[in-house]
């Protein structure tokens, strides 16, 4: 899956999310819930070895202006504790992304 197809998937969750509120508005709380789903859908997609039960993504710091900024933690469920992200997880980013 690629970047435009985790686009048109967080797109249409959206766009589902909307639909079923009545003025077509949504609040802070909504649109955190959208960006978490595309944040855990991104890793998973290009992280291999992500696994939900094992890890956990948190934000730790957010910024919402002309693009969204972030800062994430990678956390072991299992150790319970924060963790780096591995050298190849940092690789898959970076060429995934094209940095």
């Amino acid at each position: 899956m690629r970047l435009l197809d985790i686009k048109v998937t967080l797109i249409k969750k959206w766009l589902t999310i909307l639909a079923n509120h009545p003025h077509w508005h949504v609040n802070n709380t909504i649109y955190f819930q959208f960006y978490d789903s595309g944040k855990t859908d991104y890793v998973s997609t290009v992280c291999k070895g992500f696994d939900r039960d094992h890890y956990a993504i948190f934000v730790v710091k957010i910024e919402v202006k002309s693009r969204c900024l972030s800062i994430l933690v990678l956390y072991d469920l299992e150790q319970k504790q924060s963790i780096p992200f591995s050298d190849e997880w940092r690789k898959a980013i970076s060429d995934y992304d094209g940095l």
